[in-house]
């Protein structure tokens, strides 16, 4: 995992740690593996693409990070979100 997808993940509450006490099933499992490998293909594409300009590729990077954010939620169940958040506010209050 690249620092950039880490921090940005990281801010959102989303860490691979937490994301393994979430117990996922083997179908989330499956489903979060294609849109890592998917969000890597595209993210790598930016980053080649020499027509942008860094301020164009930091755009289209965080649209990728918010739309795979939009995505991770629409695979985890209720209870797996509420261990995200909880996760993320232990971390706000003990840094």
């Amino acid at each position: 995992m690249d620092s950039t997808r880490k921090s940005n993940l990281k801010e959102k509450g989303v860490t691979e740690e937490n994301l393994k006490q979430l117990d996922l099933s083997k179908d989330q499992q499956k489903q979060l593996e294609q849109m890592h490998h998917d969000m890597r293909n595209q993210k790598e594409k930016i980053k080649n693409d020499a027509s942008l300009t860094e301020d164009q590729k930091n755009e289209k990077l965080r649209s990728i990070d918010k739309d795979y954010k939009g995505k991770l939620e629409s695979v985890l169940t209720k209870e797996q979100k509420q261990k995200i958040q909880k996760e993320k506010q232990n971390k706000k209050t003990n840094p």
